[in-house]
């Protein structure tokens, strides 16, 4: 059963997300114990399409792994983005808090109440203060974006695949959402997107500048896992 993840997403890249020029995403593959980017990663034709096997060049090939994907071919990944709280109402009593959140992405305002969850964890953890974190009684960022019940963004995913990093093409790249509209001329008919190389070497740039200092850098070539979505469903606010 795909399971509903969250993916964190830049604010920019939201953006895209949104104008719909953004359709697809790369994140690294997280290697089993004893393994690294000299491993081959091949499909498995017994167990599905949502499984792929590792293992290395050894003649046995005794170490072998099965590897899972982590969002699953027809599932669904909210997206984790940048906001931050501009108001807080607190009812007292039964009455759960109220927060009132800003997207970075376009601005737009929501107000929703703080899930018993988060209340509950927030009790635990501040008993002696007002029991609330932060960046909520300070208004700031959320950190590392919204939670769950705050995402307003559900992307259906549409198709899984595991490829070295490089293999991207122009078109992947454009897909990728590294092209503002107003950036791409529209001269696929003498240069095809698949073949035309601003369009990588800007998806180079943001790739190493969130990656590069992990080890997975252009350079490294690294394993990734293609991600594929169709038309998002976004939560009007």
């Amino acid at each position: 059963m795909p399971r509903s993840l969250p993916i964190p997403m830049t604010t920019d890249m939201t953006r895209a997300v949104l104008d719909g020029t953004k359709t697809q995403t790369r994140r690294p593959v997280t290697l089993p114990k004893g393994f690294d980017q000299s491993c081959r990663i091949w499909p498995d034709t017994v167990f599905g399409t949502d499984v792929f096997r590792i293992g290395d060049d050894k003649p046995q090939g005794k170490r072998r792994y099965v590897l899972k994907e982590p969002y699953a071919a027809g599932g669904a990944l909210w997206v984790r983005e940048s906001a931050r709280v501009v108001d807080v109402r607190d009812f007292g009593g039964e009455d759960p808090m109220q927060l009132t959140i800003e997207y970075a992405a376009d601005k737009v305002t929501r107000s929703l109440e703080v899930p018993s969850r988060l209340s509950d964890e927030w009790e635990m953890k501040y008993r002696d203060k007002w029991p609330v974190p932060r960046w909520v009684s300070q208004k700031q960022g959320i950190p590392n974006g919204v939670f769950m019940e705050a995402a307003r963004i559900v992307l259906p995913v549409k198709s899984v695949r595991v490829e070295r990093l490089r293999e991207i093409s122009g078109a992947d790249a454009v897909d990728e959402g590294v092209l503002p509209s107003d950036e791409c001329v529209g001269c696929d008919i003498v240069m095809p997107c698949s073949t035309c190389f601003e369009p990588c070497r800007k998806f180079r740039i943001l790739w190493d500048s969130i990656y590069s200092k992990r080890g997975i850098g252009w350079a490294e070539n690294p394993y990734v896992w293609v991600i594929e979505w169709d038309k998002p469903e976004v939560k009007h606010v």
